[in-house]
């Protein structure tokens, strides 16, 4: 998985020939329908059956169905990752990810990086490498992950996120690694201090991002985000079952958004995103899941043998949820996998509480 999370952004265009079209329709959907007969979570049973059926109602099928295949292999990999024994050779393998990545960010910040940026002096304007991924803002969002799965080890990576946002220059890292810290040190404060704590942090985000003007910028409601998000809903709400189909955003919303910037090809929003390519009752269904973790999770944080764990799974889980509203990590092959097994972690997590309470 880590050797997946150092791929770089390489756009490359797969054709496969039209003789082989029929062969990868039946086999791709026949593993959807084959996971309903696996042990697995609800969701991932949803996922494979829904994404599959979406195909038929998209608005360009050819183009969901291509991105119906990796969606497919992504509830493959769940399935595997549920599964693991030892979790510890993840963390290693993510441990090692971690120092791979920081190593770069020192090698580009003192100018000695003649890999990728040549030697040149470290700038936050300009066509620069930022980390292994290249894009600052993909940077700073891809720490926020990993550092997110890293916690539920070792409490003490969430300081990563909060360098790298500072040398990505990227409010919304640090915004994110404020709600795992926040989150992580609630048991340690008292409610006074925990309150002191949380205004301190908005208090620099929210200054930070002001003085920066990305605040403006983002809540511009002609051109920002917030205007994208808008638009994207507008557009939704005339396909609400079933969305414009998988994948489908990068190619509808700059053709039919109504948007005078720059051409939009994600909704820098991976919930909007989502529910504009699935429709609302698919999304509904993504939206109990993560509300069902957070239940569980907080449950467990009430017993004694769980509640480290559980509260360093809801930091991660809130700093994932977090940078879906501002970035878009799914998008990122790099941080979908490791997404894919935080959460199968926390399930994991999750029926070891309910076999042990059910034991007792």
């Amino acid at each position: 998985m880590a050797v997946f999370a150092a791929i770089p952004p390489i756009y490359f265009v797969a054709r496969a020939p039209s003789e082989y079209w029929l062969w990868w329709v039946m086999t791709a959907g026949l593993a959807g329908f084959y996971i309903l007969f696996i042990k697995t979570n609800l969701i991932i049973k949803i996922i494979a059956i829904g994404g599959f059926i979406n195909c038929f109602y998209s608005a360009a099928p050819y183009i969901s169905f291509s991105a119906y295949i990796p969606l497919i292999a992504c509830c493959y990999f769940y399935i595997l990752c549920s599964r693991i024994k030892d979790y510890d050779i993840v963390f290693k393998f993510l441990q090692a990810l971690l120092l791979f990545v920081g190593f770069m960010f020192i090698m580009q910040y003192i100018g000695h990086d003649r890999l990728t940026n040549f030697g040149r002096a470290f700038s936050l304007n300009g066509n620069y490498c930022f980390g292994i991924i290249g894009h600052r803002m993909q940077s700073a969002s891809f720490s926020v992950i990993l550092a997110s799965a890293l916690i539920i080890s070792r409490p003490r990576y969430l300081a990563f996120p909060f360098i790298t946002s500072i040398f990505c220059n990227s409010v919304i890292a640090f915004l994110c690694a404020s709600v795992g810290a926040a989150i992580c040190l609630f048991r340690f404060l008292n409610k006074k201090r925990f309150i002191i704590l949380s205004g301190l942090l908005l208090t620099i985000f929210l200054i930070w991002a002001n003085m920066s003007g990305k605040l403006a910028e983002n809540t511009n409601i002609t051109a920002g985000r917030l205007a994208v998000w808008i638009s994207s809903i507008k557009l939704l709400n005339q396909r609400p079952v079933w969305g414009w189909g998988l994948a489908e955003y990068k190619f509808i919303f700059p053709a039919l958004g109504g948007m005078n910037s720059i051409p939009w090809k994600t909704a820098h929003n991976c919930w909007i995103q989502l529910t504009f390519e699935l429709g609302y009752p698919l999304f509904s269904a993504i939206v109990f899941y993560v509300i069902y973790l957070y239940i569980k999770l907080i449950r467990l944080t009430k017993r004694v043998g769980f509640r480290n764990n559980s509260i360093q799974c809801l930091a991660g889980l809130s700093m994932i949820t977090a940078n879906m509203t501002f970035h878009f990590p799914t998008r990122m092959i790099q941080c979908t996998l490791i997404i894919i097994f935080f959460l199968a972690y926390c399930q994991k997590v999750i029926d070891q509480g309910g076999i042990e309470n059910g034991s007792r």
